[in-house]
């Protein structure tokens, strides 16, 4: 028999079942003839017998059936005949015009409606955009009532951080302004050599930065004993340096003045800014009439009243005027048409050599007025720093002790007006200043003027 094996002479033995090799080849001939019936094929699809596994395989003994590609014959290709349009050149249907288009879902639509800048993109060559710096607020440093005081000037100006100790500008700084509120000089004694300090001063400003003098009623009564004969130590161009200056300085909303803002003073403030003139420029037309002419105001105690010596000025503002309101009240509603909101003066001091903050709070209703008159040579410290946020910084001897000593109390003014040593490396870097402005020549004082 086919299916016996002759294993010895007289024993008969079943033959043993397929081995992997011939489990393969039987299914690759049942898959062939199937496929031979579907396609249509003239015989069966040939396989390459597999390798035998080794002996430690895990799968030893469990064939893998083969992987079969079919691939779909290719699609004619349209040949035109003359005069006839391809299937893809024929004209549009109207009815192929009008045919909704496929339903767009809701991240498709805010995919598509990404601006292209904000859309995000991969890649290694990508390059990240710079970070922006940072502009600096600007803030103002005001100092009131120093009377020829200069090197309590210079101290608070090397605190802050914008001079050194001899009063010189330090480069790199700002932007920065000074506003000093007037009484500048000592009327009794002016001192040259003051005067010409703050000329430097201002001449020698570095871009972006600006010293604003005001004048008080010890600089109008300077040019009266001028006027009038008496001898002074300052000369004529000296006298037209104090005529230069200003009565009043307004800037993002604080009105800065020597002393307080009467009513005489803001009705023709009012007035020149209702005809559309710019309000610092109120300096150049009302300066005529007060320095100029027979009748000139600086003569006069309504020049004292200009400029806000007011010698009881609560009395002042609680007292009702012609219009049924007291003069508080009417100063309030003027600030406030030509927008302020907050008043710096000094000119009157303060006890205990602090500044006083919402002084005349309730003469004067909605109004932040600030005295900054805190005996500043008496005390040898005083100033405050102020920003366009209208955040208020006091510099006073309190304010030393309170920050632990000179050291620490200078590292905080510098820190809030970015006048660190390093602030001012960066600035360089950045190129802030231009070269001439770090050239920029040191005007000396001549220390025998006074002599002279």
């Amino acid at each position: 028999m086919d299916d016996q094996i002759q294993a010895s002479p007289g024993k008969t033995k079943t033959a043993p079942p397929p081995t992997n090799q011939g489990l393969v080849g039987w299914l690759g001939t049942k898959v062939g003839k199937t496929l031979d019936r579907i396609f249509g094929s003239d015989g069966p699809i040939p396989t390459k017998p597999l390798p035998a596994p080794h002996r430690d395989h895990p799968n030893l003994g469990k064939p893998k059936p083969p992987t079969l590609t079919v691939v779909p014959p290719s699609p004619p290709v349209a040949v035109a005949e003359p005069g006839l349009p391809l299937d893809d050149e024929t004209t549009t249907d109207e009815s192929d015009v009008d045919r909704p288009l496929s339903p767009v879902s809701a991240d498709q639509e805010k995919v598509a409606n990404l601006p292209t800048e904000s859309a995000p993109t991969k890649g290694l060559n990508q390059k990240k955009r710079p970070k922006e710096r940072k502009e600096r607020t600007p803030w103002t440093l005001v100092i009131s009532d120093t009377d020829n005081d200069i090197e309590t000037v210079c101290l608070v100006l090397w605190l802050t951080g914008l001079c050194d100790r001899r009063g010189f500008w330090n480069p790199g700084i700002g932007p920065v302004k000074v506003v000093h509120t007037g009484d500048w000089l000592n009327k009794f004694d002016p001192d040259p050599h003051a005067l010409d300090f703050f000329k430097r001063l201002q001449n020698t400003a570095p871009p972006g930065c600006s010293l604003v003098l005001l004048n008080g009623n010890h600089e109008l009564e300077i040019l009266k004993r001028a006027e009038a004969g008496e001898h002074t130590p300052l000369t004529p161009q000296d006298l037209d340096f104090i005529r230069s200056q200003d009565l009043i300085h307004g800037d993002q909303g604080v009105l800065y003045v020597h002393g307080y803002p009467n009513c005489d003073l803001l009705k023709s403030l009012r007035q020149f800014c209702r005809e559309g003139s710019p309000l610092n420029d109120f300096n150049n037309l009302f300066r005529k009439a007060f320095y100029e002419g027979s009748h000139a105001l600086f003569r006069q105690n309504q020049g004292l009243m200009m400029v806000g010596d007011i010698p009881k000025p609560k009395a002042y503002f609680a007292r009702i005027n012609r219009f049924g309101i007291t003069n508080g009240a009417h100063v309030a509603e003027m600030l406030q048409e030509l927008g302020f909101d907050r008043v710096i003066h000094g000119h009157k001091p303060c006890e205990n050599s602090l500044q006083q903050d919402y002084e005349l709070k309730s003469e004067i209703p909605g109004i932040r007025v600030i005295n900054n008159d805190n005996r500043i040579k008496r005390s040898g410290l005083g100033g405050l720093l102020i920003n366009t946020k209208g955040r208020v910084s006091f510099i006073n001897p309190e304010q030393m002790r309170e920050a632990g000593g000179e050291k620490e109390y200078r590292k905080k003014l510098r820190k809030i007006l970015k006048t660190r040593k390093r602030d001012l490396q960066k600035a360089r870097k950045e190129a802030l200043l231009t070269p001439a402005a770090q050239k920029m020549p040191r005007l000396q004082v001549v220390p025998s003027r006074k002599a002279a």
